[in-house]
């Protein structure tokens, strides 16, 4: 798996009210996992394509 990287973004207050209030219903899902999701589903129900990042293999592997 490739590791997440940090995005800052600036969030309308009634908008990060109600990711409060779905992380409160939902427990198992932070609000960073909610976040990732909705992209998903809008990225899915507008014909974005994500692909998945290729996982780099670390230059110094020694082979035997």
């Amino acid at each position: 798996m490739t590791p997440k990287r940090y995005y800052t973004l600036m969030i309308d207050p009634e908008l990060l009210e109600a990711l409060k209030e779905a992380a409160a219903v939902r427990p198992e899902s932070s609000e960073a996992a909610i976040v990732r999701q909705a992209l998903r589903e809008w990225f899915d129900r507008n014909g974005v394509k994500v692909k998945k990042a290729e996982r780099k293999r670390p230059g110094s592997r020694k082979r035997s």
